[in-house]
Formats: C-alpha cells, structure tokens, sequence
C-alpha cells in the first residue's frame, strides 16, 4: 500500500492531545498524491487508544469538509495509521456513505425484554 508523506511528518505529542477538548483528535491534509483526496490520522488517548487505524466516524466529518474544499461529491481518503486504510466516501445530502475493507472485532446480539 502506498504511504503518503504526511505520515512521517506527522509527530504527535500524545500528552499534549490529552490536554485538549473533546475524546478524539482528527487530523487531516489534502492528500500529496494523486491516488487520494485527502489523508488523516485519529488520537484518542483520553480512550486508552494512542491513535485508532482506521475510522469511518471520522470520515464522517473530513468528507463535508474536503467535498465543500474540493468541489466534489465523492472520495478516496486515506488514513495514514500503523496499519492504514483507505476508505471511500461520499456526500449524500445530510449523510455520508463510507465504504471499505473491515476487521471483525466484535460480534454481538442485542435481546429484547
């Protein structure tokens, strides 16, 4: 998989990520090459999780963001973490659809009383 060079330039003080509002930190560029539109990596270490791999809530909200700032609809995002991923999003008025290759972490049922 190709890497783009946000991901080494990107050194995060995770103490002082700790110290800012809110649970989740984003962090996101318009993408140095021409396969994606723009790259991000997520912190969360308030949540005992130093930087999530790969977030599709967090594409939630990059993709207004680059849509508006791109003049587009749809794109290819890709996140810069460890394990990185790319995930493809698009605009639907209100909503956005992301899709991508997943991990199964978890299975579960939900009972009714």
């Amino acid at each position: 998989m190709t890497r783009c060079s946000f991901n080494k330039k990107s050194k995060p003080n995770l103490n002082k990520i700790k110290e800012l509002e809110g649970l989740i930190v984003a962090v996101t560029a318009h993408a140095d090459q021409e396969d994606f539109d723009c790259i991000s990596r997520v912190f969360a270490p308030k949540l005992g999780i130093p930087e999530d791999p790969v977030t599709g809530s967090t594409h939630c909200m990059i993709t207004p963001y680059w849509c508006h700032r791109l003049r587009k609809q749809e794109l290819i995002c890709f996140q810069a973490s460890e394990r990185s991923g790319i995930l493809s999003t698009k605009l639907c008025g209100d909503k956005v659809k992301v899709a991508g290759q997943a991990v199964l972490f978890s299975k579960g049922t939900i009972l009714e009383d």
